[in-house]
């Protein structure tokens, strides 16, 4: 009978640790909801609009946020804008539009021809032209100024949460459940193109001239300047799409109620990507994309970044199998790893990291062209009673880090003593022992021993002899070893003989 090591593989579930995860929270700010972010491209200062608290700026990409504005009316922040000149428009329910020209240290008041100060949001389009949406009776207000005076563009009498200057030089606004209105003689008539019971919250036109409406049932697509549109909500679990943006390489992202997604083309399909916010508050209301293509998010707990820029892709590492080996002492055993992208595509040339406690050591291997490598572990003679872990991690530059995968080996010895033809040969003594413990091979039907090995009843090896040095009669000095039982193990070749030792004092 074979002494044999039962070893159990049980897959932890991924842990999401700081240096893997898709956001980090920035510096600290005031308890509320964050509606509005915007970056200067001239500066690299960012803003942020809390309802009701103000607006904050921090210059160095989110370490620390310091509230700014001296002048503005009240707190009642809803949607900030940076200009190409580097003056920062911002808009305020019911007090209107207040600009800056000093990277939002001072403001001024900036209504000049505004008939509707309830301002929920200020669009920037290409050729510098400035669209501010009203609600309560509100409207489209136009600015060919940067923002020094304002005319009134149109969509009369709805609240409009959203504007877009399409590709093809149509004027969109997203109204409040009277759907979405459309321009394209520069305001003069308007028509409505569909949503017509729903919100309409964001409005973004791709590098190739589809539109994306972010609305209250979800995100939909148009490639006619709007005449049609089809839904593309495959993977989100709610229908609400607060906020849509493209980053610089043209990754469309959506914030909602649950966190945020990514479109992944390849698989027609949104992909959470919550990594590294709190999961307790998913609440995510608002984008911005900096300078360096990091992205930004607004939730109701605060401002969180990206740990890559935004077009890095997830990866994920799986290890295999997931079955329970038996395996005996000095034999093999191979795990499988496999790297994919969040797009289901095989991750090749990247480094997979191994923590491997059973050896003490750590290992770096390099995935090949379908995305797999294997490691192979062999378990040593004597591996004592317990649980080994085996940490795999992988990296590659251009994507996120994976998470860790954890894969736990439990070594069980039997302990027993083993009636084999050797052990009947072999004779210890005296028992029980007091200073010194014989040890008698030269019945043994085989001399392929290799040690003699003394175990107390917590699996601790406590003495060791090596038998080719001591010849077929080997004594062991036990003197200092308590009373109490013990295993002596005899090794040879691929195989051990366990006898059970007393020592009384």
């Amino acid at each position: 009978m074979k002494n044999l090591i039962i070893v159990m593989f049980a897959l932890i579930l991924s842990a999401t640790t700081a240096d893997c995860a898709l956001w980090q929270k920035t510096g600290t700010l005031p308890d509320g909801v964050v509606e509005t972010i915007a970056i200067s491209s001239k500066t690299s200062s960012v803003f942020t609009g809390i309802y009701g608290e103000g607006i904050f700026r921090t210059t160095n990409g989110g370490q620390e946020w310091t509230k700014t504005g001296s002048g503005l009316p009240d707190n009642l922040i809803k949607s900030i804008i940076v200009q190409s000149d580097g003056s920062i428009l911002a808009g305020f329910n019911g007090k209107g539009i207040y600009i800056s020209k000093d990277d939002g240290i001072t403001f001024t008041e900036s209504n000049a021809g505004l008939t509707n100060k309830n301002i929920l949001n200020i669009y920037l389009s290409s050729d510098g032209k400035v669209y501010a949406a009203s609600w309560f009776y509100g409207l489209i207000h136009q600015s060919t100024d940067n923002g020094k005076t304002w005319t009134d563009y149109g969509a009369k009498g709805s609240d409009i949460h959203s504007v877009l200057v399409s590709k093809g030089k149509s004027v969109f606004g997203g109204s409040e459940y009277n759907g979405l209105y459309k321009t394209v003689d520069d305001g003069k008539t308007w028509k409505t193109v569909g949503f017509y019971t729903y919100t309409i919250y964001s409005l973004v036109s791709a590098s190739n001239g589809d539109i994306f409406a972010g609305a209250s049932n979800g995100v939909s697509v148009s490639n006619d300047d709007g005449a049609k549109w089809t839904k593309m909500n495959n993977g989100l679990p709610v229908a609400v799409a607060r906020q849509l943006i493209f980053s610089q390489q043209g990754s469309l992202f959506t914030a909602t109620p649950s966190g945020v997604f990514k479109y992944s083309t390849k698989l027609s399909k949104w992909k959470v990507y919550n990594d590294g916010l709190d999961t307790s508050n998913l609440n995510v209301f608002c984008f911005a994309v900096d300078n360096n293509n990091y992205l930004y998010v607004g939730t109701s707990g605060g401002i969180y970044k990206t740990t890559n820029t935004a077009d890095a892709k997830q990866i994920t590492i799986a290890v295999s199998p997931t079955n329970v080996p038996v395996l005996e002492w000095n034999e093999s055993f191979t795990f499988n790893i496999t790297m994919m992208d969040e797009d289901s595509i095989a991750v090749a040339n990247a480094s997979v990291t191994v923590k491997d406690s059973l050896l003490g050591k750590e290992v770096q291997l390099v995935t090949d062209a379908k995305g797999e490598v294997q490691y192979t572990i062999q378990v040593p003679e004597e591996t004592l009673n317990g649980t080994y872990s085996f940490v795999f991690s992988g990296e590659k530059t251009g994507y996120y880090k994976t998470n860790s995968v954890v894969k736990n080996i439990s070594i069980d010895h039997i302990n027993s003593v083993f009636e084999t033809a050797e052990s009947g040969k072999i004779a210890v003594y005296p028992q029980p022992a007091t200073d010194y413990l014989k040890i008698d091979l030269k019945n043994a039907i085989t001399n392929n021993f290799q040690n003699v090995t003394l175990y107390n009843i917590n699996s601790e090896k406590v003495l060791t002899l090596d038998i080719i040095q001591q010849g077929s009669e080997a004594s062991m000095d036990i003197r200092e070893l308590p009373s109490g039982q013990y295993l002596l193990i005899i090794s040879l070749d691929n195989r051990i003989i366990v006898k059970s030792v007393t020592i009384l004092k």
